[in-house]
């Protein structure tokens, strides 16, 4: 993609929705979709900056010419002022925010934050469908921290940190901190999951007014909320709410709000 006339800056993505995984970010990246200033990426979730082999020296000529791969998916941009794309990795895993900030440092950040106990089990369920998963979540729970010693750092798609992190990902702080080495806190907007779902249209104006977008009409949910599975299990939802109680003590502290229903 080639920068716009007159202009000596080439082009770059202008907003990245960096996480959570099972956070709403499907749901997110529909409605922009629909904005008629801003470019989605062809398909949600490039993974472009969590493929290692990308940025091996030798694969692309130049960063530029990796670049211009990535481009690839936003050949669709007819001139939208602002561009973008959802990829929840980006959150997660720790070399990321030093990549994106390398192709960007102006890259404006979105955050949405579910509940880490529902996020855990709502990711499991996932892996359970897709077959990837045969253990009982309590199991998996058991489990986890040995399963990710053995991805030794992989945080690659099909990994086993991709697949089995389902209580490691809800520790948001440590990954909030990772981005605010490489950008300022200007560059980074967080929003509750819940929010979206329940008070869209005031959710959707945060968003609009932090990417400098007109505001739109309420867009249709397009089904990106669903999702219906057994209730989990009381034993497994007394653990996490233990293991999370201090992370979320720390995001009330950092971010201002009320977490008062992810403590139930």
């Amino acid at each position: 993609m080639k920068p716009a006339a007159g202009s000596h800056r080439p082009f770059r993505v202008t907003y990245v929705i960096v996480g959570t995984q099972k956070g709403g970010t499907t749901a997110l990246d529909s409605f922009l979709s629909d904005h008629p200033d801003i470019c989605t990426a062809l398909v949600k979730e490039t993974h472009f900056f969590d493929q290692d082999i990308y940025f091996h020296d030798g694969f692309f000529s130049d960063k530029e010419s990796a670049y211009e791969w990535y481009h690839m998916f936003f050949n669709d941009h007819v001139g939208q002022r602002v561009t973008g794309e959802a990829t929840p990795t980006y959150m997660y895993a720790p070399h990321i925010a030093e990549r994106l900030k390398d192709y960007n440092p102006e890259l404006k950040l979105i955050f949405l934050l579910r509940n880490p106990v529902e996020r855990a089990y709502s990711h499991y369920r996932m892996m359970e469908r897709a077959k990837k998963e045969s253990l009982t979540f309590s199991e998996a729970l058991c489990r986890e921290e040995s399963r990710l010693q053995e991805a030794q750092g992989n945080y690659g798609v099909g990994s086993p940190m991709w697949l089995y992190s389902y209580a490691s990902r809800g520790f948001y702080m440590a990954q909030i901190r990772n981005m605010l080495r490489y950008f300022p806190r200007e560059l980074m907007l967080f929003l509750r999951s819940e929010d979206l779902l329940r008070n869209r249209r005031e959710t959707l104006a945060r968003v609009y007014e932090f990417l400098e977008v007109e505001p739109q009409p309420l867009p249709e949910s397009k089904g990106t909320f669903t999702g219906e599975y057994e209730p989990m299990r009381p034993q497994d939802r007394a653990y996490l709410l233990d293991l999370y109680s201090r992370e979320i003590d720390a995001l009330e502290a950092f971010l201002g709000w009320d977490l008062g229903d992810w403590r139930e």
